[in-house]
């Protein structure tokens, strides 16, 4: 079985997801190759059973529904950057879609004809593992992620830690190697995205010992051990309060390393998408 991953480009979230699945692939009869959108690069259908295409909106020239799988892994439609019903459309050209949770899949399954597999945000614990060094302020929130996008809300995330005094470093597009490094000089991640998948900086985080402040409804916030908040107020007050008691950050950053190790490793995610692949395309597509 001849796959070909598309993740948009190198070192982004879906980059990360398409490491983990060819680094941890336990499957002998699956081939995993990656090819990144930005580049342009045209696809040989000819040459794949399956292409894994990470991003709904991507639709490759020359598509083959019978050879896709197509992945859904935020509420774009939110945003108002595409209608759900254009959501749907692109799913439903596919044969088979992921989608990273129970909460997005809700907001379409009206829509969607085709099968669905619920495959959660995943990271290495190879690459990611607790290590003691110094934040940059007795109490520093992160971001990891792309600032510009207007699901990602950053611009409150900005505006809650000025309110709470905390210091906020930023960080986007940096090397899977460079990540946990990172994530450890930091106390809390902060997400306040409309959705996310995990999002993947969930579990990176997690496995380095560090919790999320994340929204209610938002992705891994009813899976993994967190601080789910209800908006802005919300926001402000728990980075308020962790600020004047770091250990209670610390410990849910514990929980919250544990529950990835059992539920949300790389390997974990791999086995998956080696299932649904299996499951979903056997040996009915050709690939020359």
């Amino acid at each position: 079985m001849k796959v070909l991953l598309l993740p948009d480009r190198p070192d982004w979230a879906f980059d990360r997801k398409a490491k983990g699945i060819v680094g941890y692939n336990s499957d002998p009869r699956i081939k995993y190759s990656v090819q990144y959108v930005i580049n342009g690069q045209p696809i040989n259908w000819n040459d794949w059973n399956v292409v894994v295409v990470f991003f709904v909106m991507e639709y490759p020239a020359g598509i083959q529904s019978q050879k896709t799988l197509r992945n859904c892994f935020s509420a774009r439609w939110l945003t108002g950057d595409y209608a759900r019903e254009n959501v749907a459309e692109m799913i439903n050209t596919s044969r088979a879609v992921v989608i990273a949770n129970h909460f997005i899949y809700d907001g379409i399954k009206d829509l969607i004809k085709v099968p669905v597999t619920i495959i959660e945000d995943a990271a290495d614990p190879k690459l990611f593992y607790p290590k003691k060094l110094p934040t940059e302020a007795p109490f520093t929130a992160l971001f990891a992620g792309n600032a510009s996008s207007p699901i990602k809300r950053f611009h409150l995330i900005q505006r809650a830690c000025v309110e709470a005094g905390v210091t906020l470093r930023v960080v986007s597009g940096l090397p899977l190697e460079a990540m946990n490094d990172i994530y450890n000089r930091a106390d809390v991640l902060v997400n306040f995205g409309l959705q996310e998948g995990g999002p993947v900086t969930m579990p990176e985080a997690a496995l380095c010992g560090v919790p999320t402040i994340i929204p209610i409804g938002v992705g891994l916030s009813d899976r993994m051990p967190c601080f789910a908040v209800k908006g802005y107020v919300d926001l402000v007050n728990i980075l308020k309060r962790l600020k004047a008691n770091p250990k209670e950050a610390k410990q849910k950053g514990w929980e919250a390393r544990q529950k990835a190790l059992r539920c949300f490793t790389s390997q974990i995610m791999s086995d998956k998408y080696a299932k649904c692949i299996m499951e979903m395309f056997g040996q009915s597509t050709t690939a020359d």
